[in-house]
């Protein structure tokens, strides 16, 4: 459902004032409040639909529960004064009082709903001075909120007294019109809703009010609309005078454009109209799409008061304590000057004529006055003056109850290190990675919900804002201490609900996001940015706000989760990570990929990081998953997924993508999609750069990859970057690269919030770029990027460095050759500030690369030729060695290389029996073939074991259809081979002899001796007998095999167990009720209250007596157990129910 908001005359009041002071440090201490006023007493919270002069009759404020509502004040300010975005001491902090009056049996006060209208000055490109009214409205609600408590005191309006004065009385003002519907925004982006569509009713009028209007004056018009043609179009638009003028449009693409924002300013001069009415209309005939935003008109009028309940007058300028003349006052009319929103109103003493203070206006003389309360000239930027004249007896603007509100006290909330923003709904996840945080890395993380921050820093208004200042209060609180906010919940286009059924449904979990409002971006697609970097935008605003030029003080990410179990997902990731931190050489590795086509532009973005990486961290092995390099087949890319899942079950520390995007899918070849990431398991999730448009879709309903990744359980994404938008390659390039930069250049204990920001920092230079790139252009581009994830997730980079010191003696460097097939030994140290750290003990592993191989492009579009790419990522020999006192000697076997003599790079990474972690790398040596070589000499691998579930499994036992698969490699001089890109060398793990299972590579832990332990789970067996086969080779090419077979039963109706003793103090006889047509038997298995099993009998028939003795023969300890059997009778086969065995030898 859409909400239809129509407005004829608006009586309104100028809510923000232009300038701003020099920034300073910090705001002064005694700007923020020691407690918000919400800390003690009882209050209400109301909500004002249209600005101007509220009532509250005693009738409903004890309906409100208020018993004495005499003693009802009202606290509060209209939230429109923070769409400026400024971040200033000039705005209210807290809930200040708003001023009233009683009268009669109500409670009057000037509140201010979602848009408040001001008279501005525009300038012209060709310096053509106009004064057109602005609507400032409140984008992220279609309300203003107030307080109602009876714990404060009421405040009075300030009182200017009339001051009879030597000064030539102003006779006239000027009004203001406002005309708009907010039906539709067919694009789903920017913050805007137009109109009526053009293509539903391409004729249509505009009608509007302007009481007091002069007659036969100059009037000045502003109309904007948002149109897209696909031929050029005039478009004839008729004004209230009757002329008419003509809207010329050039024709822009669909993809590029959901609109066109088009502002006109018309100065028409028409005549006097009965009632006041006036209209203008387009004949919009041949639009494609858009409709009207709004049209405001500024008329010359009288200061007639009248019949109106209340009116507007405004003045361009005014001298301070000139007479301001007023008419049609009657007994009881009221003036108050509301011209600034951010400060308390004033009341206008009215004088005559006769004398000072008349006791009843309207009974002493027909021509009254009022005494400007300041100097006002908008044409020298210094504002106009806004005067509502009203009658308290007449029927005033209605509020709406919105509910009664807990008392709070955030002014009095201590400096967290993280913020985390959340709603009701994901309260508890966000408290729970607030509880890991502290747990594993003893960071301060507060959690804070969003009503909350709205109640004391937007008066209660929805306003992204108010988490900007809620921010800042805590920086300004602690200087230093405040490093990051974390936006926990979803995000939506529609920031209002406006397109929602169940807005407050809809509200239980919306985090707002900065959606772009000007009308020339909103529509346009790569321009339409939405972003969160505005919460970590601390730096007041001394010129007013300019989110191009605004740096992110703070780092900022966001959880959209849409439901808890989308932010449990999330949360339990994290919490691993931070429980268990990978280790510092998932850093050695990266993986690039590519789109194909725009003459290689892809290719050549990513080539450009690759580089970036490669000099900032020589010890990171780049992969490239280039669509340009691996073949495809129809939209699959098989053989570049086995590239880039071989890296990401190894574990890699980046994952990065260039190209052409769909929320779902990375280039139309699906090198990456949902479904893949979905598919794809491996241990550490990555961190994600996405460099193409919408991947990161997340105000948005759709499906996006990005956000796939990091709710996917085992695996996906630790952190996405991402755009919400169309952008531009040119552009995304630039961020692409500074956060390569960032990433790998960072020094140990960076956060992944960390980099983030450095490098969209990096997008706002202190002076703009020359060349291609434009100022204005690059920094929306990237101000569609936006950070999922933990801000505060340390990137795994290693404290120390590892130095490779010599081949066989000699010291590594170009030149040094080394030959194939022979034991060499390799020799370091690990260096803690350029000294060798004599107190690090701990084991080192050790990667050699094949030499680098070029490789031609073969996936090529009309406008890309052949290149060249150079692949430098085979991975040919890994072993393992020991660190003792800082200092390693590894005796390596080395293999032979595909392409000897290249130049091989050697990587090390080590990490210390207390965790610290050190990597580092050679300068490259020449493998070349060796002539006489040992590597006849050199035994076969020893698999030494083999079993399923336990080690007390015998080959053909029966088991269920999840299983764990374990073996270990004696010590082997030559080493065992794990994660080799040689052809034959690779560890295999094969189910039935036809099934690989490519998982057991990764699970494969080598030992310092050469040796080594595979550990898996293997889920999904169907029933049956089945077969696994191990191979295993070391570095001489020499392998080994062994097998193990058993059987698979998955069924559960066959049997069910009954232990008799209860408890069993020497003996468990067990029973089995079955179903076998024979006398069924099979493999008894008894595991403790951890699963482990302690004992199991292939054998087993029943009943079947167990003496309560382990595998070893020794008794059990006290405790509860569990038994359960595999069967197999005859034919058929079976697992039963599991049973409860309590041993108590009391």
């Amino acid at each position: 459902m859409k909400k239809h908001i129509f407005r004829t005359l608006i009586i309104t009041a100028l809510a923000v004032v232009g300038g701003s002071q020099q920034a300073a440090a910090v705001f002064a201490k005694d700007y923020y409040a020691s407690q918000s006023a919400l800390s003690r007493g009882r209050w209400v919270k109301i909500k004002v639909r249209e600005s101007g002069m509220q009532q509250i009759t005693d009738a409903e404020l004890r309906e409100m529960g208020f018993e004495h509502p005499d003693k009802v004040a009202v606290y509060g300010y209209g939230a429109t004064c923070l769409s400026d975005y400024r971040l200033t001491s000039e705005s209210p902090d807290d809930l200040p009082a708003v001023a009233v009056m009683r009268h009669g049996d109500k409670l009057v006060f000037y509140g201010e709903g979602d848009v408040s209208l001001k008279l501005v000055k525009r300038v012209s490109v060709n310096g053509a001075v106009s004064y057109p009214v602005e609507p400032v409205r409140n984008y992220y609600a279609d309300y203003g909120t107030y307080f109602l408590t009876d714990a404060m005191p009421q405040v009075a309006p300030e009182k200017m007294v009339y001051d009879e004065a030597e000064s030539e009385a102003v006779g006239s003002s000027w009004g203001m019109a406002h005309y708009e519907e907010e039906l539709y925004n067919d694009g789903a982006i920017g913050a805007r809703f137009l109109g009526r569509r053009f293509v539903d009713e391409p004729k249509q009028r505009y009608v509007f009010s302007m009481p007091g209007f002069i007659g036969d004056s100059r009037v000045c018009i502003q109309a904007v609309y948002g149109v897209r043609v696909d031929k050029s179009r005039v478009m004839p638009v008729t004004l209230p005078s009757g002329s008419r003028t003509n809207l010329s449009l050039s024709p822009v693409k669909a993809e590029t454009y959901a609109y066109q924002g088009i502002t006109q300013i018309y100065s028409d001069k028409p005549l006097k109209a009965d009632g006041d009415v006036y209209s203008m209309s387009i004949d919009a005939t041949g639009a494609a799409a858009g409709g009207l935003d709004f049209v405001t008109v500024a008329y010359p009028r009288d200061n007639s008061v009248g019949d109106a309940p209340q009116s507007m007058l405004v003045f361009k300028a005014l001298e301070s304590k000139q007479k301001v003349e007023l008419k049609g006052i009657k007994r009881n009319t009221r003036v108050w000057a509301v011209s600034d929103g951010r400060k308390p109103v004033r009341e206008l003493e009215i004088g005559n004529v006769n004398g000072v203070r008349p006791v009843e206006p309207g009974m002493d003389a027909e021509r009254y006055f009022v005494m400007s309360p300041g100097h006002y000239d908008v044409s020298r930027g210094e504002g106009c003056c806004y005067l509502l004249a009203f009658n308290p007896d007449d029927e005033l603007r209605h509020v709406e109850f919105a509910g009664e509100v807990s008392n709070q006290n955030l002014h009095g909330f201590e400096t967290p290190q993280m913020l985390i923003v959340t709603s009701r709904l994901m309260r508890g996840e966000a408290e729970r990675l607030a509880r890991a945080h502290k747990q594993a890395d003893g960071l301060d993380a507060g959690v804070v919900l969003i009503d909350d921050i709205y109640n004391e820093f937007s008066s209660g208004t929805p306003h992204i804002m108010a988490i900007r200042r809620f921010a800042r209060m805590l920086a300004d609180r602690c200087p230093g201490r405040l490093r990051s906010v974390l936006l926990f919940g979803a995000a939506h286009w529609d920031n209002r609900g406006l397109t929602m059924e169940d807005e407050a449904a809809f509200r239980d979990n919306l985090i707002p996001i900065y959606l772009r409002e000007d009308v020339a971006g909103c529509g346009k697609l790569p321009e339409s940015y939405a972003t969160d970097a505005l919460a970590g935008m601390l730096e007041e605003d001394a010129d007013g706000f300019d989110i191009g030029r605004s740096l992110m003080t703070v780092a900022v990410g966001r959880i959209p989760a849409r439901s808890p179990g989308d932010a449990a997902s999330a949360v339990s990731k994290i919490e691993r990570w931070l429980q268990n931190p990978p280790a510092a050489d998932l850093m050695n590795r990266a993986v690039l990929m590519c789109d194909k086509g725009d003459k290689n532009g892809h290719m050549a973005d990513a080539e450009g990081l690759a580089e970036v990486i490669s000099g900032c961290s020589p010890s990171t092995t780049v992969y490239k998953a280039y669509n340009t390099v691996y073949p495809i087949s129809g939209r699959t890319a098989a053989e570049l997924h086995r590239c880039a899942e071989w890296v990401l079950k190894k574990g890699a520390a980046y994952m990065a993508y260039s190209g052409h995007a769909t929320p779902r899918d990375l280039a139309a070849e699906l090198v990456w999609s949902t479904k893949k990431a979905l598919a794809t398991d491996y241990r550490y999730p990555t961190f994600v750069m996405l460099a193409t448009c919408r991947a990161l879709y997340y105000d948005h309903p759709e499906v996006n990859i990005g956000e796939t990744l990091l709710y996917k359980d085992r695996g996906g994404a630790i952190g996405v970057v991402g755009a919400l938008r169309e952008v531009y390659q040119e552009y995304n390039q630039q961020l692409n690269l500074a956060m390569g930069d960032e990433f790998f250049s960072g020094r140990h204990g960076r956060t992944y919030g960390e980099v983030f920001r450095k490098a969209r920092n990096r997008m706002v230079p202190t002076t703009p770029p020359s060349g291609a790139i434009h100022y204005y252009d690059l920094i929306y581009n990237s101000l569609s990027y936006n950070f999922i994830g933990d801000p505060e997730v340390a990137v795994p980079v290693a404290e120390k460095e590892v130095e490779i010191l010599s081949v066989d003696g000699k010291a590594v460097g170009a030149g040094l050759e080394v030959e194939s097939g022979r034991f060499m030994e390799v020799t370091g140290r690990v260096v803690s500030n350029d000294v060798t750290d004599t107190g690090f003990d701990g084991d080192l592993t050790l990667s050699i690369f094949d030499g680098p191989v070029t490789r031609k492009t073969i996936n090529h579009d009309s406008t890309s030729g052949v290149a060249d790419v150079v692949m430098d990522e085979a991975l040919i020999y890994e072993g393992k060695a020991s660190v003792s006192r800082g200092r390693f000697s590894a005796r390596v076997f080395v293999p032979t290389p595909d392409y000897p003599g290249g130049g091989n790079r050697m990587v090390a990474f080590a990490v210390s029996d207390d965790g610290e972690m050190a990597t580092g790398h050679s300068g490259k040596i020449d493998i070349v073939d060796g002539s006489d070589g040992v590597a006849d000499d050199v035994a076969a691998p020893d698999i030494t074991c083999m079993w399923i579930d336990d080690e007390l499994f015998l080959d053909g036992d029966v088991t269920g259809g999840d299983v764990r698969f374990y073996a270990e490699v004696g010590a082997d001089e030559a080493g065992v081979v794990c994660g080799s890109s040689q052809i034959g060398h690779q560890l295999a793990l094969t189910l039935d002899e036809g099934h690989k299972l490519a998982e057991a590579e990764h699970c494969f832990v080598q030992g310092s001796n050469g040796g080594g332990v595979l550990d898996m789970e293997i889920t999904g067996l169907a029933d049956g007998n089945h077969e696994l086969s191990l191979k295993v080779c070391n570095h001489a090419g020499v392998y080994a095999t062994r097998s193990i077979r058993f059987t698979v039963v998955n069924t559960s109706a066959c049997g069910v167990l009954s232990v008799e003793e209860r408890p069993a103090a020497q003996v468990a006889t067990i029973s089995l009720k079955h179903d076998f047509k024979e006398t069924p038997r099979g493999r008894l298995v008894v595991r403790n209250g951890d699963g482990k099993v302690v004992f199991s009998d292939s054998g087993a028939e029943f009943p079947y007596i167990w003496n309560l003795t382990d595998a070893s023969g020794a008794q059990v300890a006290e405790g509860r157990y569990e038994v359960e059997a595999y069967l197999h009778g005859g034919a058929a086969y079976g697992r039963s129910s599991a049973a409860e065995i309590v041993v108590s030898r009391d």
